[in-house]
């Protein structure tokens, strides 16, 4: 339960790209440091080391297109969320 809401609310936050560059850098830091505000353990080193694969995740979990609908895929983010939090 902890794994889904957490990767719907990373992909969520990512889809916002604020910035030009470091928008995953800066989403996996900033939600690491809230799950952890709230006692739970994660190795944001995970997402640090897998950057491309962090990239790719966040990409099919907020596939949401206006032609050809919803094509997200958010087991990819949740599996190295999972992978993070044990």
């Amino acid at each position: 339960m902890v794994t889904k809401m957490f990767s719907e609310y990373m992909a969520a936050l990512w889809k916002i790209h604020p910035y030009r560059e470091g928008n995953i850098r800066t989403i996996v830091t900033f939600c690491s440091q809230f799950i952890e505000s709230r006692g739970l353990f994660i190795d944001s080193e995970l997402f640090k080391d897998n950057a491309q694969y962090m990239r790719t995740a966040l990409v099919a979990a907020s596939a949401i297109f206006t032609d050809l609908g919803d094509k997200r895929k958010p087991e990819y983010l949740e599996h190295i969320v999972l992978e993070a939090l044990q």
